[in-house]
């Protein structure tokens, strides 16, 4: 049976990302850009600088950013009575709105707390099934009680299944 270790090992010259609640948005979107990743685990203040044993305090993603920055591309075309819509004067004025909002406000405020997690020893076959379960993309791997040791994602998986398929 395949364990969340084994595909681990696998992405083991990867290096664990993540940010604090304290950081801002524009800090998530400026990582997940960078690294070309959809996904960071967030921790707890004064865990190790590079992530490592950093206690869980929740999980962003990409499109948290977009649902909670008030993009004015989000808005077009939306019914001018409906919760989406927003008046924008320019694009230049909104795409300013959007930035102050990405600075001004902190990971904390939209990430996810409950987070779903697994350990090292856990299935392969448990990880997709909470995936699709919970209609998530990826899962955090802790060790201990909650200390971040990695996160294994729906192309990780995906990776698992083309190297099975290859066979």
């Amino acid at each position: 049976m395949l364990l969340i270790g084994d595909i681990l090992e696998k992405h083991s010259a990867r290096k664990l990302l993540t940010l604090t609640p304290e950081n801002s948005l524009a800090d998530g979107l400026e990582m997940m850009t960078r690294y070309n990743i959809h996904h960071l685990p967030i921790i707890e203040p004064g865990s190790n600088k590079d992530g490592s044993n950093g206690n869980l305090a929740g999980i962003i993603s990409d499109r948290d950013l977009r649902l909670n920055t008030h993009s004015p591309l989000l808005y077009e075309g939306a019914e001018p009575h409906s919760p989406r819509h927003k008046k924008v004067d320019s694009l230049e004025q909104g795409i300013k709105d959007m930035l102050e909002t990405l600075q001004r406000h902190r990971i904390g405020e939209i990430m996810t707390k409950r987070v779903i997690t697994l350990k090292e020893d856990d299935t392969a076959l448990r990880a997709v099934t909470l995936m699709k379960e919970a209609d998530i993309s990826a899962i955090v791997i802790v060790k201990n009680e909650n200390q971040v040791q990695d996160i294994v994602t729906r192309s990780d998986l995906m990776d698992v299944l083309l190297d099975f398929l290859k066979k």
